[in-house]
């Protein structure tokens, strides 16, 4: 019997929230400097973290998704636009662990 969209909601929170905390990003940002001209670079680290657990949770969920869905949906004009929006997730990955890389 599939899971109810509540049951897939309060699974997919417990999934970010156990991610959150194992990147130690649960916690606020760190503050911005006192001074404008000094670099946050911290903040914008935890920023970049927060993003990449976010991007990863809903990735990990929208495959599953798309995984228990039939043949024929995935193949469907709505499978393939499901499939179009995975693949942009998976750029945006990229292009945030390019900028942790920074």
């Amino acid at each position: 019997m599939p899971a109810s969209n509540a049951e897939r909601q309060k699974t997919f929170r417990r999934r970010l929230k156990q991610r959150l905390e194992a990147a130690g990003t649960l916690a606020s940002l760190p503050d911005r400097p006192k001074i404008g001209t000094l670099p946050a670079t911290k903040r914008w680290a935890a920023m970049h973290t927060q993003a990449m657990a976010l991007l990863t949770t809903s990735l990990d969920e929208m495959q599953q998704y798309f995984e228990d869905r039939s043949e024929d949906w995935q193949q469907s004009d709505r499978g393939q636009a499901f499939q179009e929006r995975l693949d942009a997730i998976e750029a945006a990955k990229e292009v945030v662990a390019e900028l942790a890389e920074l």
